[in-house]
């Protein structure tokens, strides 16, 4: 079964770049150029430039090597959610959140999982979103690229929180370290204490 998984992983990397090489325009090298201007005119508020480097960003060939092209459009679309979330178009930043993958070769899931909450604070207001959290006592566990990815039903706001978080943590005794699960509670407690809700 892990055979299998790994040449799964390895398919999806080389398939990646394949289903995207005929849409090509630009090399490697301007693609995160593009990257890099989109995020600075947006970071200057001029959403419509920042949205035409996008779109030639989508256009550049990142090789053949799926992590770069995971990584390359995971930015593309975090860059994509922003212009969004300045446009007040939530929903649509939200669509767009939930339907990066890719943790597992290259996408920055972390990233993608805090502008998450900061679309619904934006979106519901900071005090309902955390509410809504703590409301919440049940995680549930799924596998997305074949890492654990964990999810939470946040009805108040019509919503399911899919997140990637870290499982694991050290346990020192004896001068030894042992490497330790976090039970479904200690997760879901570090879930409701996100320091997004602190700020």
């Amino acid at each position: 079964r892990i055979f299998m998984k790994k040449l799964i992983i390895i398919i999806l990397i080389i398939a990646y770049p394949i289903k995207n090489f005929g849409q090509v325009k630009y090399d490697y090298n301007q693609g995160y150029i593009f990257i890099k201007k989109a995020e600075k005119t947006l970071n200057q508020g001029k959403i419509i430039e920042a949205e035409e480097f996008l779109g030639k960003a989508k256009l550049s060939n990142f090789g053949f090597c799926g992590n770069a092209w995971a990584s390359a459009f995971g930015q593309i679309n975090l860059i994509q959610t922003q212009v969004y979330i300045k446009r007040k178009e939530y929903d649509k930043a939200l669509n767009l959140l939930d339907s990066i993958g890719g943790c597992g070769i290259g996408a920055d899931c972390t990233a993608r999982d805090s502008l998450k909450i900061e679309t619904l604070m934006l979106k519901f207001g900071k005090q309902k979103v955390k509410e809504a959290f703590e409301k919440v006592n049940e995680i549930n566990v799924n596998e997305i690229d074949f890492i654990k990815s964990y999810s939470i039903n946040l009805p108040d706001l019509n919503y399911i929180f899919e997140f990637v978080i870290n499982e694991y943590y050290f346990d020192f005794n004896d001068g030894k370290s042992v490497v330790k699960n976090k039970t479904n509670i200690e997760l879901l407690n570090e879930v409701k204490n996100f320091s997004y809700f602190k700020i």
